[in-house]
This record gives structure tokens, sequence and C-alpha cells, in this order.
């Protein structure tokens, strides 16, 4: 009887250092799952825009600031020779384009309303080419989207998304109000004409922000050309470096006619990349699908352990009783 109850003490500890690992194993494995989870929800939401069969090109375009005129002859020549490479249906241009982390933002001002200097009101802002809305599959919601005529003349208007309409217009209809990069003076600049679908822009995670679209090479004039506001819009229409192609070929196929594309028009023009646009929205999870992937190995790993553990103690129990 002595033997059998220090047998049976010897026993408890190790016994419920395995209750621990097991434990340990499956609170591991439950949020390893839940990682998994909410990297496909991640992934699986709504970000506004189609990557599927489009294709992302990074260029860096020549030093042209202030220099409008060639920049329009530029960016119109690289869209008509990528346009004509058999299977591309749309190509477009932007300052940056959806889920690659840019945003260029600022204080702006609408006609109508006072300004409160204590409380200025920001938005994002981007500037895109002709058919970008189409090129990138983002929806129209109401109005019209930019003609091929107003991305670098006609009059000066805009287009907004469906965040900065309920941020700043709430239930009414912005179509046809008049918007501004600055402050007050600057508040008839452009008209709005169109209000598209909200488009994630910056991290899947972030809520997606107000938002104004200018055409490519429109411009308002300055008092002061070395003033802050103007040397923004210089450099902006200068650092148009992301191209949009949608294709029904998959980008590396398309890849070699994108280059020599690129080259005719400019041979002075580096292609810095080229990668289906999926691709670019995948780098932006990263961080979670490493996350998700590490706890489920250790989880597992765990389990294993605990496994080893539990079968160990139990045999060394039953050896233990093999006498009685």
């Amino acid at each position: 009887g002595v033997g059998r109850g220090g047998h049976v003490r010897a026993f408890i500890p190790r016994r419920s250092l395995v209750i621990a690992q097991v434990a340990l194993s499956f609170v591991l494995l439950t949020g390893a799952g839940l990682l998994s989870r909410s990297l496909g929800n991640l992934e699986n939401q709504e970000l506004g825009f189609v990557p599927e069969h489009r294709t992302l090109v990074r260029i860096n375009p020549p030093s042209l600031a202030g220099q409008r005129e060639r920049l329009i002859a530029l960016y119109a020549s690289l869209r008509e020779r990528l346009s004509s490479i058999p299977g591309v249906q749309e190509v477009s241009y932007s300052l940056y384009g959806p889920m690659q982390g840019d945003n260029w933002s600022g204080g702006i001002s609408i006609a109508g309303r006072s300004a409160n200097p204590s409380a200025p009101i920001t938005a994002s802002w981007n500037r895109v080419g002709p058919r970008y809305f189409e090129a990138i599959g983002t929806r129209l919601l109401r109005g019209r989207v930019l003609d091929d005529v107003e991305v670098a003349e006609g009059p000066r208007v805009c287009v907004v998304n469906d965040a900065f309409r309920r941020r700043f217009f709430e239930d009414t209809d912005p179509i046809g109000a008049r918007v501004g990069l600055g402050g007050a003076a600057r508040a008839g600049d452009y008209e709005i004409v169109g209000v598209v679908e909200d488009v994630k822009y910056i991290a899947p995670r972030e809520a997606v922000r107000p938002m104004i679209f200018l055409p490519a090479f429109q411009t308002v004039e300055y008092a002061d050309a070395n003033s802050a506001g103007a040397s923004v819009q210089a450099r902006s229409m200068a650092l148009m470096r992301t191209l949009v192609i949608q294709a029904d070929v998959d980008a590396v196929v398309l890849e070699p006619a994108i280059r020599r594309a690129v080259a005719e028009v400019n041979p002075d023009i580096p292609v810095m990349s080229v990668l289906p646009y999926t691709d670019q929205v995948s780098t932006n999870f990263r961080t979670e699908r490493l996350m998700a992937r590490l706890t489920s190995v250790y989880g597992l790993l765990a389990l294993i352990l605990a496994a080893i553990g539990l079968y160990g103690v139990t045999a060394f129990w039953v050896a233990q009783q093999t006498r009685e």
C-alpha cells in the first residue's frame, strides 16, 4: 500500500504537466484558427476595384516638372502604344494606385462653406488618366467619370469617392459642388462631376478616407509660381509613375511586350516592375499571413509534444502498475 501511494503521488505532477501541455497546444491552435479566419476576412473584403486581369507597371519617368505639354505628349504616347499590345483592353495611369500604400493628402475647401481654422477639413487626392476607373474596375455611383479631353484641358472637374460624399455632403447630392486643394481662396477650382465607390488605397485594415480624383494634367493658376500649392501641383504631375493595364493575358506573358513598348516611346524610361495586381494586393497581407502560419506551426508542434508526453507518462504509469 505504501508503494502504491508513492507511485500515485509521483504520477500527479507528471499528469498535471501533460494536461497543461495539451491545454496550451489547444490554445495555440485556436489562436491560429482565429488568425487564419481574420486573414481570410481581410483577403475577401470588398476592395473597391478588381485586381484580377490587371497588371501593375511602375516606371520612373524623366524629370519633366513644370513641362506640362511634354508630360501630356509622353503619357498619351505611352497609353497609345501599350493599348496596341494584343490582349490589352484598357490602359491608364495615375499618381498612385490602390493598395500601393501611397497617400497624397492635405487641407481642402468647399465652396459655400465657412472655413474653421481650428478644425480644417482634409482629404486624400490623386491624379488619374483617361478611363482610369474602367482600367482598375471601380464602379461609378453617380454622375460621370473624367473624359479624355478633361484629363488635360477643358473645364476643371473632379470625381470624389463615396466616403467623401458621406463625410461632407451626407444625404445631399455633391454633383455640381465646387472644391479645391488649399484654403478658401481655392474653393472654386474644381467642379464635382461624379462619385465612385470607395477603394482601399493605403492598407486593407484602414478605413477608406475621403478622396478627390483630379484629371492628370489639369492645372490651376497660382499668383505666386513658387508657392507651396504650385510646387505640389508641378511635382504631382511629374511623379506619375503608375500604369494600370487591363488584359486577358497574364502579366508574365505581357512583360516583354510592355518593356518593348515603353522603350519605343522613350528608351530613357526605366520600367521598375511589372507584376499582376493580385500579387500587389497579396503583399499587403504578408504580416498577417506570417503570423497565422507561425502560430499554426507552433500549435501543431505543441500538440505533438503534448501527445508524446501523454503517451510517455501513461506508459510509465502502466509500467509502475505491472507488479500490482
